[in-house]
């Protein structure tokens, strides 16, 4: 556990996120849910968000460079954003609750980057919610759905040891 509370601080925004994510995981680990996706401290499980399919897309930034009698050459400048988009389901009758997407949105309200692995444990790195659109299905009587689809959106927020040191 040490080993994975190390690994997770390291890409983490803070400590504090790790450690929120860490005692998430060992929350699942408990209960024997499989962890799909852990986005900050918010499991995605089969037991929770379910998620049914994902994307992402990375941008190359290509630049055209005019050239005296000839066409414009392009010329690389660099990554662009990448993004990652999350389609999944909950049953909120089943497990989980209601309250799943109020939770996503209340995260994204904080307004920080969250660390993204999943359930192999591998990295993602740090990501911003940029948005969460959520669709209700069979409705109970009281109006509150048996289902709900949701599809929640992710931008890069880069890597933090980015910044370039000073020579004085």
């Amino acid at each position: 556990m040490a080993e994975v509370l190390g690994t997770l601080s390291d890409g983490a925004a803070d400590l504090s996120s790790a450690v929120l994510l860490a005692e998430a995981v060992v929350y699942h680990l408990k209960f024997d849910s499989p962890i799909q996706f852990a986005l900050g401290p918010f499991i995605f499980s089969l037991d929770t968000a379910a998620p049914q399919n994902t994307g992402r897309k990375d941008r190359y930034n290509w630049v055209s460079v005019p050239r005296v009698g000839r066409e414009s050459a392009q010329q690389y400048t660099g990554k662009g954003d990448a993004t990652f988009n999350l389609n999944g389901i909950i049953y909120p009758y089943y497990k989980g609750g209601l309250g799943q997407l109020e939770y996503m949105r209340l995260l994204a309200g904080i307004g920080k980057p969250l660390t993204l692995i999943d359930g192999r444990g591998v990295y993602y790195g740090t990501w911003c919610i940029t948005d969460i659109e959520e669709k209700g299905k069979h409705f109970h009587s009281n109006g509150t759905p048996r289902k709900m689809d949701f599809s929640l959106g992710l931008k890069y927020y880069g890597r933090y040891n980015d910044v370039p040191k000073l020579p004085f």
